[in-house]
């Protein structure tokens, strides 16, 4: 592997870590505050990884 892909490997794994800590944040704070809520977003968080 040259340079390039392992800088690409890495920003996409930068970028899925920032993503999964946004998704996981959210998902605290809507499950504190709105309960019914969660499920919606456990779907689209599941979405989000799947089209990752």
């Amino acid at each position: 592997m040259n340079n390039t892909n392992i800088e690409n490997v890495a920003l996409k794994f930068v970028i899925l870590l920032i993503l999964v800590y946004n998704i996981l944040r959210t998902l605290a704070t809507e499950y504190m505050e709105l309960r019914l809520v969660n499920s919606s977003l456990v779907k689209y968080s599941l979405f989000c990884i799947v089209v990752l």
